[in-house]
């Protein structure tokens, strides 16, 4: 990990650097601010905003992208705003080492978390890509609901769909499990609740559920409609959604591939692909009322 250590009290600096030297970084000192290489990529910033005549808000936009931690003499104003310009934390001096490490650790991890949802993220939404819901406006769906779908996947895919758009956490919860009810009981309040199998169990069994998610965001998941006076959605698979586990006829799954890569391979691999002329090609795009963009 590379540090940059804005600091004009150089025994101050270098005493930073040694001891962050010896236990595995990497650091560079500058005494005056602005001898910074404008290329140089640093995962940390450590900057002293006691600097007379540096502006340390062109220090924080050059390396925006870095975790930078401010070191202070006391908490003013300016500091307010160099936190609002995008500085992530402050250390006030006399510096304790153990501090920094422990600030510089904590920023890592969570750069790291980051990195990983984003890695996540893009993956789910890679597998999910498939599932073609209907115009759906998330923010308007008030829980609790019952999502009433035959595919474990599609239903998979609507939560996560749901989960970010809300910007909220999520835990699939199966209702058939052994201590499913604690597991709903510890669930925090601002976790929304996916539980599946819910219309598996006996009636008595599904009201204490009902009953524990009172309080709770919940969305309940089953393959099957069932009584209830909660609010349903009802999804069905379209036709440029391939199946998962399923045998479908040659028929749907010609549409499919012909909605999918229309757009991305020339027309005469398309049907090479799919062991037909480019005529046939052309009448069945006729005939599934499919346009190419």
């Amino acid at each position: 990990m590379k540090v940059l250590i804005v600091e004009n009290e150089s025994y101050l600096a270098n005493s930073i650097a040694t001891k962050l030297n010896d236990i595995g970084y990497s650091c560079e000192v500058s005494l005056l601010g602005n001898d910074i290489c404008e290329d140089t990529k640093f995962d940390v910033v450590l900057l002293s905003t006691g600097i007379i005549g540096l502006n340390f808000n062109d220090i924080i936009k050059k390396h925006k992208n870095s975790t930078i931690i401010l070191m202070i003499n006391s908490i003013n104003n300016d500091i307010i705003s160099a936190m609002k310009m995008g500085a992530d934390d402050y250390i006030l001096k006399p510096i304790i080492m153990e501090e920094i490490i422990r600030k510089i650790k904590i920023f890592d991890n969570y750069k790291r978390f980051e990195t990983l949802n984003k890695n996540y993220e893009d993956l789910i939404s890679l597998l999910t890509k498939s599932y073609k819901f209907p115009k759906i406006d998330f923010k308007k769906i008030k829980l609790p609901i019952v999502l009433v779908c035959s595919s474990i996947d599609f239903a998979n895919s609507f939560m996560f769909a749901y989960a970010k758009n809300n910007k909220s956490p999520y835990d699939h919860i199966d209702a058939t499990t052994q201590g499913a009810i604690n597991l709903i009981k510890e669930a925090k309040p601002q976790t929304i609740l996916f539980i599946s199998n819910f219309e598996l169990l006996e009636p008595n069994i599904q009201e204490k559920i009902t009953n524990t998610t009172k309080s709770k965001n919940t969305i309940f998941f089953v393959k099957n409609d069932i009584q209830t006076n909660m609010q349903k959605i009802f999804l069905k698979r379209e036709f440029n959604e391939l199946p998962r586990g399923e045998i479908i006829s040659i028929d749907d799954y010609t549409k499919f591939i012909i909605s999918e890569f229309q757009n991305i391979i020339s027309d005469t691999e398309l049907s090479k692909k799919l062991g037909i002329s480019r005529k046939s090609l052309w009448e069945k795009r006729k005939r599934y009322g499919i346009t190419k963009k």
